[in-house]
This record gives structure tokens, sequence and C-alpha cells, in this order.
């Protein structure tokens, strides 16, 4: 069912699918960023149990899968199906997360898609990580992008995430703006550490409900950045 807010009058119910919507995240890669090895994209995503993954780098042409299950068993590349454009396709995860590494040997911008049910994602140190363009359809459990080269996030967080790890964008330079839903009720310590430039947060949620936030210590950029209390995008 669906509640209209501003009438007080229910909608519903309401009938099919939800769209199903990937994760798209823009990376951009410069000659000096090859020239200085800054050119890999460390991704791994958790998998529930039983459920399948589908990847696409781009136009990548050199591929290294550490693909693992949670007891640290190597699935064979033959399961795989990558072909010439990277795709990782549907991976049936026992348990775990899908670990890969790919490395961009062409300056240019590229698009990475992860379609599933993902519960988690991390990108850490990956500097050619440049923007979230589209956080899916799924909500987040986990989310990890420490010292990546993320510029804009300017952006909702995915609907329904309810908290942010422990150094989650910690590190983060180009970071100016996030939005935030209510629905996240702990940040971790340190995950905005360091964003020196963040200035601006948009809470989906009232003041009242911002202030019963967990928010842990090495935040200090998140706290003092200026808020917009109760934003609609």
């Amino acid at each position: 069912y669906v509640l209209n807010v501003s009438t007080g009058t229910i909608i519903g119910p309401q009938t099919g699918e939800v769209e199903e919507k990937p994760i798209l995240m823009k990376v951009n890669v410069s000659q000096e960023d090859i020239d200085n090895g800054n050119n890999v994209l460390n991704l791994s995503v958790d998998v529930e149990e039983g459920k399948e993954i589908l990847v696409e780098y781009g136009d990548g042409t050199e591929f290294t899968n550490t693909t693992q299950t949670g007891k640290k068993e190597s699935i064979s590349t033959t399961k795989l199906a990558v072909s010439k454009n990277i795709k990782l396709a549907a991976v049936k995860i026992p348990s775990g997360n899908c670990k890969a590494i790919h490395t961009y040997t062409t300056p240019g911008d590229y698009t990475v898609s992860i379609e599933g049910e993902i519960s988690g994602v991390y990108c850490d140190k990956s500097k050619i990580l440049k923007e979230i363009v589209q956080w899916g359809s799924y909500p987040l459990k986990t989310m990890y992008f420490n010292k990546s080269g993320l510029e804009n996030i300017d952006s909702n967080l995915p609907k329904g995430t309810t908290s942010i790890g422990n150094s989650a964008f910690s590190r983060c330079t180009g970071l100016t703006s996030i939005t935030i839903p209510s629905s996240v009720t702990s940040i971790g310590n340190g995950a905005f550490y360091r964003c020196e430039n963040l200035t601006n947060v948009k809470y989906t949620g009232t003041e009242e409900k911002w202030n019963a936030i967990h928010i842990e210590g090495g935040n200090d950029e998140l706290k003092n950045a200026t808020k917009t209390y109760n934003y609609k995008e």
C-alpha cells in the first residue's frame, strides 16, 4: 500500500514487481593513472546464498578474477563466462562475497554495472572510481569506498540503508555533498574521516530523527557540514 502524506489517503494495494536497477559506477582512467599504476579497480560485492550477480566492466583488456566463497574456496573461472567485454555473468555464490580485480589499459571514461541482489559493495583505494551514478534497487548493508577518487555522490544512498559502516567514505578529498535517507540509524567510526570538502548533508528525515542517529567518532566533517532536513528529491 502507498500512503499519500499530503492528502492522508491510502492507495493500493500495489501490484507487480519492483523494477530492478543495477548499481552504476563511473570510472575515469588517465594516461597518468596508467603510468603510475593507479588503473586498477578493486571490486568486491557481498552476495546472499544462492543469488546471482552480473558485473560488466566496460571495455577493459586485462582481467583477473579472484572470486571466492565464504570458505575462501576458489570458483573455477570456467563458470564465470568472461567475454571480451569483461562480463562476470550469472555467478551463483554459495555464500560470502565475489572479488574481482580489473585493470584498464586505455585512458577514458567507463561505466561499471553491477546487477543482482547485492547486500554490500567495496571499492577500496580505487582512485579511478569517480562517481556513483546510480545506487541500484537493493538496500546495502555495507559499503566501503575508503581512499577512492569519488568526486560526486550527490545522490541518495540506497533507500532502506540502515547503517554507514566504519571508514565507508574515509579520505574521499572530492566529496562535497551527500544525501542520507532517514532509514539510517547508525554511522560508523571514521565513516567520513578527512572528507575535507564535505560541506552539505541532505537528510530526508527530521532534525529530531537526525539527532537520534548514533554517530561514532572520527566524523567531524560530517557533523560540521550544513544540514538540510526533510529533504525531498
